[in-house]
């Protein structure tokens, strides 16, 4: 993400923006040790949410989405200047493998909401060294403090980037301007599979020439250029990338336009070069306490900003200097008594002065999350030296009422002067209550503002139910300096809402409400411009929450907003209807006879499309294998498959996201059953004796999303077919597994159904995969030393793929299973097994039929407190009537071969110590036609 910061999203043509992967694998520090050395470099950024999913940024709600790139723990999500809390329970959650942001059916997302996310993130190019020494002390009346902190790359020993001498000597030349720190990206290498490669060349179109193109090639005699595409934006850039069955990005060049010779593309074959960075801050302050009721607190800093150490181009501007002043002072206007009849009234006067010199750099946001809106100064970088003055004064009758106000002047030079006006009011008495909030802003700069806004509270409580109103209003006037005509980035709102609710919430909380907004925007008149509707919002909302019983709550919150548009001239806003509703409900009865737990939870917003890669790693690391099934030597997306053997785990998937997206409703469904007769019949006898050995246990599970326009369908849990063209993504579990004697050691049956479904959203189109089965189980211990297990199952999987058809599959499969177990002491343990599989694929995708016998033993030896050896050995023996080498063959031969196959391994573990244990592995496995293949492993583990 820094990286596109910086303007470029740099790809290697495997992924893009690898911040998503490495966040996994380098920690960030934010802790003041004395000392600290990293490996990664340590930036923080913010991002605020867009209307209309303009940019990179995507808020998952009901209007708009966002996404971003955090590291896991460091975010900030922040709602109209409140911080939100993170949880399924509270406002939001974050998929850190993905990236996202979801937000709960707490928070209502519309284009009214100000959205802003604070995130840390590491960005690993040099080697790193944090020094922090902070320093406090106190007196009676005064207090001292003194903090230093230093960050800074160590140029010579970059991380993520080989800097050639030629690369050095550009960094050593631009100074700041970080924007002329490119250069060409490829680089000529032997030929590789492992890779997205190119080859270079000339291209004649009519007249012209246009040399040194990059062409994507799998030919081993051509394909030699390693390529690193860097977006540059639209229009900018000469290529374009395409979908292709490769594993990586592939980026295809696009002739210019004829006539204006402006690119057509927006990627060039060119990298940013990261320069190393110094950042360093003193601060020191100090407080005195003239008296108990005047207290002077004044706090001064320095900043050094190097970004770039390379050179000393342009270090003018690496010091800053900052200074604040705050003086309060308390005055008691009459001592009051202790019946109340004259209650206490305290006077408290502020006065306070604050200067930010214009090259001040910060470590961390100190202000206020929506100071630039506040003052109207929107997303501008300082150009001058600020000044901020201001004064005010509180008078207060103890906790009772409380009036306020306050007078801020700010002073950028010439760029921008501003004048503020707060006050506030409140009155608590007697179950009533009253708040008020208002300001008045009038600045001066490229543009001249009028800048009025309000925020009231009143509520009435009357025995057990609170009503009340709250509103928010706000007049933001733009205009050329020295003009009346308005700007267009005016605009007025008025929000108001009525609301109803129990008094008391300590156990239960119920309530309901209605809000209603009116949107101005301005249209311009053959003199001036005017504010007028331009769109209206309801909302509706209730929310019910009963606590009071612990075995049995309910909780539920639902609300819906209508945005209709009044003057389509004036926004490009839509007509929306937007639900949003949360059900949680748990339940226990009769001593735990039944158990119950429900989630149900719906929204609407975009659901990105995904690109995947396979990435190599260390064997036996990865989850996926390579099978190049057209033999030509290429690694392409449609030959990886889930790995059988350790051996063949090189391979992970790696999801990047793209700014693609589909309108999408959502639900979430949960659902636990569990009922245990015994828990109550566990005694009895005859009848209730037999009901009370079964036992039911139900789960189902769904996340779902799609863009069908039928509510009752969008919405609806419970419809999950695949084969939907409206189902967009789903993930979906349903199980049932009805138990008999399931706590006798002697005899016990289950038989389990399970439905597994889920469906993805790519960029080469949709992938789907499904598996449903019966299956039951029976265990038998037919004496002390001998014990009988048998499974037979039934099930269909399916693989339907919209880019890739040759994996396509409906496959039904029966399994059975008899083992037979001798057990003499509880050391020792030998069991000899027989598996029967029988597949056959769809008749219309083939008909292929495989049969598989598995004739296993196993043996194994443990010694309490000691270690255990375990040995084991399987004979199979397949029959298949297709063709080997496919995606299908692969999947019904359990990654074996037609014919004989042989498979056995060796397991040994030693604890060395109470905390130490040691673990050694062998497996081996040897098929018709083929070598064996032998693979071992050692493994030491401490516990701690």
């Amino acid at each position: 993400f820094y990286k596109k910061a910086q303007g470029l999203s740099v790809s290697t043509g495997l992924v893009t923006n690898q911040a998503a992967t490495d966040k996994k694998k380098e920690g960030l520090y934010t802790t003041s040790l004395s000392a600290a050395v990293s490996r990664g470099k340590f930036a923080r950024n913010q991002i605020q949410g867009i209307e209309n999913n303009q940019g990179p940024y995507r808020l998952r709600g009901a209007e708009n989405e966002l996404f971003i790139i955090v590291l896991s723990g460091t975010e900030k999500v922040y709602i109209d200047g409140r911080l939100l809390d993170r949880g399924q329970e509270n406002d939001y959650i974050i998929n850190y493998n993905t990236s996202e942001i979801i937000f709960t059916a707490k928070q209502l997302i519309t284009k009214d909401k100000r959205i802003v996310v604070e995130f840390q993130y590491s960005d690993k190019n040099y080697a790193r060294s944090l020094v922090h020494f902070g320093n406090d002390y106190e007196q009676e009346k005064l207090k001292i403090n003194v903090h230093v902190y230093s960050e800074q790359d160590s140029k010579n020993q970059p991380l993520q980037q080989e800097l050639t001498p030629q690369q050095k000597k550009i960094l050593s030349q631009i100074g700041d301007t970080l924007s002329l720190a490119v250069f060409p990206s490829f680089d000529s290498i032997g030929f590789n599979n492992s890779e997205v490669l190119y080859f270079k060349t000339d291209t004649t179109i009519g007249s012209q020439t246009f040399a040194n193109i990059f062409v994507y090639n799998t030919n081993a005699d051509s394909a030699h250029y390693r390529v690193a595409f860097s977006n540059v934006g639209a229009n900018k850039g000469n290529y374009r990338q395409i979908n292709s069955s490769a594993n990586g990005k592939v980026f295809q060049w696009v002739m210019p336009d004829t006539l204006t010779n402006i690119p057509q593309g927006n990627f060039e074959p060119i990298i940013q070069l990261i320069s190393p960075k110094k950042k360093q801050m003193l601060t020191a302050g100090f407080e005195y306490a003239f008296s108990k009721k005047s207290i002077l607190k004044v706090e001064g800093a320095v900043s050094n900003n190097d970004i770039n150490t390379f050179s000393k181009e342009n270090s003018n501007d690496d010091v800053g200097y900052g200074l604040k002043i705050v003086y309060d002072h308390f005055h008691t206007l009459n001592k009051g008594n202790l019946d109340s009849l004259k209650p206490k009234w305290t006077l408290h006067s502020n006065a306070n002065y604050e200067y930010v010199q214009k090259y001040f750099s910060p470590i961390e946001r100190y202000r206020n999350i929506e100071f630039e809106r506040d003052w109207n100064r929107g997303a501008a970088l300082q150009i001058d030296d600020q000044h901020i003055v201001g004064a005010g004064v509180t008078l207060t009758q103890q906790n009772t009422i409380n009036i306020g106000y306050r007078f801020n002047a700010f002073l950028e030079g010439q760029i921008y002067n501003a004048t503020k006006h707060f006050t506030n009011v409140s009155v608590s008495t007697k179950g009533f209550n009253l708040k008020y909030d208002g300001s008045l802003l009038n600045s001066e700069g490229a543009q001249r503002t009028n800048f009025y806004r309000h925020k009231t509270f009143i509520s009435q409580s009357i025995k057990w139910l609170t009503i009340g109103v709250k509103d928010e209003f706000e007049d933001n006037k733009f205009s050329k300096t020295k003009k009346d005509s308005l700007l267009a980035n005016s605009y007025k709102f008025w929000e108001w809402q009525a609301f109803a609710q129990n008094t008391d919430t300590t156990k239960n909380r119920y309530g309901i409400y209605y809000k209603n907004r009116v949107d101005y925007a301005v249209r311009y008149s053959s003199v001036n411009g005017t504010l007028n509707p331009a769109a209206i919002g309801e909302s509706y909302g209730a929310f019910l929450d009963l606590n009071q019983h612990p075995n049995n709550q309910l909780k539920i919150n639902v609300a819906y907003r209508e945005l209709k548009i009044q003057d389509s001239i004036l926004t490009l806003q839509k007509p929306d209807n937007s639900l949003v509703g949360r059900l949680e409900y748990n339940l226990r009865l009769l001593k735990g006879l039944l158990f119950m737990n429900t989630f149900y939870e719906i929204g609407s917003g975009l659901e990105i499309k995904k690109e995947f890669s396979y990435i190599e790693v260390a064997p036996g690391q990865g989850v996926y294998t390579w099978i190049d099934y057209n033999e030509n030597g290429v690694k392409e997306l449609n030959e990886f498959e889930l790995a059988a053997f350790s051996d063949q785990a090189r391979f992970i998937k790696v999801y990047t996201p793209t700014n693609e997206y589909i309108r999408t409703y959502s639900n979430q469904f949960s659902q636990t059953l569990m009922i245990k007769p015994a828990a109550i019949w566990g005694n009895k006898k005859g009848v209730k004796k037999l009901i009370a050995r079964f036992a039911n246990q139900v789960s189902y599970r769904v996340e779902r999303r799609s863009n069908e326009d039928d509510i009752s369908k969008a919405y609806n849990p419970f419809y999950s077919e695949t084969n939907d063209s409206t189902l967009l993504t789903l993930n979906s579990l349903f199980r049932n597994t009805l138990f008999f004697n399931q706590l006798s050691p002697v005899f016990g049956l289950d038989i389990t159904y399970q439905d597994v479904k889920n469906k993805t959203l790519l960029v080469n189109g949709f992938e789907a995969r499904k598996n449903n089965y019966y299956e039951g189980r029976l265990r038998w211990n037919i004496s002390q030393k001998f014990s009988f297990n048998a499974s037979a199952k039934q099930g269909e999987k399916a693989n339907s793929s919209q880019f890739f058809s040759s994996r396509d599959f409906v496959v039904t499969y029966y399994e059975l299973e008899p083992k037979l177990n001798y057990q003499p002491s509880t050391s020792f343990r030998t069991t000899v097994s027989f598996k029967y599989t029988d597949k056959q694929n769809k008749l219309e995708l083939g008909g292929q039929r495989a049969v598989l016998q598995d004739y296993g033993a196993e043996l194994k030896y443990n010694v309490l407190n000691k270690g255990s050896f375990n040995l084991k050995a399987n004979f199979i023996q397949i029959k298949f009537d297709g063709t080997q080498n496919t995606s299908l063959a692969f999947e019904m031969l359990d990654a074996l071969r037609v014919g004989q196959n042989v498979t056995w391994g060796i397991t040994y573990q030693r604890n060395l110590s109470n905390n130490l244990q040691l673990s050694l592995n062998y497996d081996g496995r040897k098929s018709d036609g083929v070598k064996a293949i032998h693979t071992g492993g050692a493994q030491v583990r401490a516990y701690f």
